[in-house]
């Protein structure tokens, strides 16, 4: 399946991508104190609810324009502070770096509106993927991060299969035109339709980013413990992504169970054989 090799090719290069952003990321600067207290999971779960529910009511309000400047808005500060974690580290200075990640971002949204087609979307797609997986994993360690892909995939099953809000708010969301979602840009009817959410890459990778970042000061078997774990992660999610491509021929299907399911494995499989379990 064509669209599958491309949507596993692209889930991959934002796994590899967020393990090269997450190393820049200074120790100190995580949301939390401890990232390794499970609790730290209920906050993510908190914003995320609320992030869902206003997002839901405005688009059962019809207020879509209301929605796509909000919307916009958080973007443009996200992709931000992504450009402006690799611009700083390269030059140090603060106020040059702020303005170009600012000015990038800005040109990264406005293609995404002004041009055709979908590459430039799926780039600004892309970059806010990697800065989202890095944050969050450099935040979170890999236990507190493996209960939030376990209890999102969950919230994802019911919100698909049983409540089906999460149908109607990503149509809603693809009103909108905010790169939101990463399209095949075939132009193969066949393809322009099938479409993936940020979040079915973004909330795995920040497993494999929780891995690589936090592991690293853990003493392992070998030197490259830490990395084997994040590849192992991330290959387990792109094997769930590639079953779960196969199976798009039906319903619109939960993206989460199946990709954070393989990520999950990944790391069961992996860290007791590159660490000691006590």
């Amino acid at each position: 399946m064509r669209e599958a090799a491309a949507f596993v090719s692209l889930f991959l290069a934002v796994n590899a991508a967020a393990v090269l952003l997450v190393t820049l990321i200074p120790e100190g600067t995580q949301a939390f104190e401890d990232p390794g207290d499970p609790s730290n999971t209920l906050v993510y779960l908190a914003l995320f609810a609320a992030a869902t529910a206003v997002v839901l009511l405005l688009v059962t309000l019809g207020r879509t324009m209301f929605l796509g400047v909000m919307m916009a808005g958080a973007m443009l500060v996200a992709v931000t502070a992504t450009l402006f974690i690799p611009l700083h580290a390269a030059t140090g200075a603060f106020i040059p770096s702020l303005a170009g990640a600012g000015g990038g971002a800005v040109a990264l949204l406005g293609g995404s509106f002004l041009l055709k087609g979908t590459a430039f979307r799926n780039l600004a797609a892309l970059v806010l993927c990697v800065g989202a997986a890095a944050l969050i994993g450099a935040s979170l360690s890999p236990l507190p991060a493996a209960i939030l892909l376990f209890l999102l995939a969950a919230y994802d099953h019911w919100a698909v299969k049983g409540s089906g809000h999460m149908i109607k708010l990503a149509e809603g969301v693809a009103r909108s035109r905010l790169p939101l979602m990463f399209v095949l840009g075939s132009g193969d009817e066949r393809y322009a339709d099938t479409v993936m959410g940020l979040g079915d890459v973004a909330v795995p990778g920040l497993l494999t980013a929780s891995a690589y970042y936090h592991l690293s000061a853990v003493q392992g078997y070998f030197t490259w413990s830490h990395a084997g774990v994040a590849a192992a992660v991330a290959a387990g999610g792109a094997l769930g992504l590639w079953m779960l491509m196969r199976r798009l021929d039906e319903d619109p299907a939960p993206g989460l169970p199946w990709i954070n399911g393989g990520a999950l494995l990944g790391l069961l499989a992996s860290y007791p054989l590159l660490f000691p379990l006590l």
